[in-house]
């Protein structure tokens, strides 16, 4: 691993914050590496929370050694830092994945939605490739989805693609005034299998940059048994497709989009005297 790969290694595992880890996989993605020489770099040199980096299962690495005089295990002292293990494994939804990584040390995030005219999203290309990546990825979760996407375009949402190689769909809200700029609550990926919320996107748009706004956000989402930490109230954390299909936390995500649609346009036309 050359010099710059290094130095932004050592800038985002300097970056995680208390009660959050991350994955050799995902440091790997940031910094265009490997997880192999990055697992390698951390366990040879002093890295700054070094202990933050876990494996793919979330997994404290059997190559894992302190720099100092410290013997206390890594274990404790992330479950100290407010970090929950079943078992041995530390919670998913505490993780931070590459591109939150990318959030917290300012780099540009390289999907950005393009505006998807007309009545039929679906029948663009980007809609389509969209559906054929979600039915090969995970075909089960296609009617789910289809379902979430639908409600949102009924309640005044569009449907926008993004450019990456994976098709991700995000769910965009127009502001009342243009000035205002327009907003995403989430975004589907259809390889990965997850669902983003996009708080990192929100706190820079209207209503939702107060951070008591996404705690209300994140309170709706709750309801459908997704957990977001405090950590990442200002990132982008996300879940899994698969509770999409089940019929009663589906509608519990539905329920929580309508809320911030509604919560939304109400505060795009403060100060609209017209």
């Amino acid at each position: 691993m050359d010099v710059a790969h290094q130095e932004v290694e050592l800038g985002a595992c300097a970056a995680i914050p208390v009660g959050s880890w991350t994955t050799y996989g995902d440091m790997a993605e940031l910094i265009g590496s490997h997880p192999v020489p990055v697992g390698v770099h951390i366990a040879t040199q002093p890295v700054p929370n070094g202990w933050r980096v876990l494996s793919a299962d979330g997994r404290i690495s059997p190559q894992f050694r302190w720099y100092d005089d410290r013997t206390d295990d890594p274990v404790d002292v992330l479950t100290d830092e407010g970090v929950t293990f079943t078992g041995e494994r530390a919670d998913p939804a505490q993780r931070l994945t590459a591109r939150e990584l990318a959030d917290l040390l300012g780099m540009e995030a390289s999907d950005e939605p393009a505006r998807t005219a007309g009545d039929d999203p679906f029948g663009s290309e980007p809609g389509r490739r969209f559906l054929d990546q979600l039915n090969d990825a995970y075909p089960d979760a296609v009617p789910a989805v289809v379902r979430l996407l639908a409600h949102w375009q009924t309640i005044g949402g569009r449907l926008s693609f993004g450019r990456a190689d994976e098709t991700s769909c995000f769910l965009v809200i127009d502001a009342h005034r243009h000035d205002q700029g327009d907003t995403w609550p989430m975004v589907v990926y259809p390889q990965s299998g997850s669902v983003e919320v996009v708080l990192q996107h929100m706190r820079r748009r209207l209503v939702f940059d107060d951070l008591a706004m996404r705690e209300q956000f994140r309170d709706q989402l709750a309801l459908a048994g997704i957990s977001i930490p405090d950590a990442k109230l200002n990132l982008r954390p996300s879940f899994s497709l698969s509770i999409l299909t089940e019929d009663d936390r589906r509608s519990a995500v539905e329920a929580a989009l309508g809320w911030f649609a509604s919560v939304f346009r109400a505060g795009s036309r403060g100060g609209d005297d017209g």
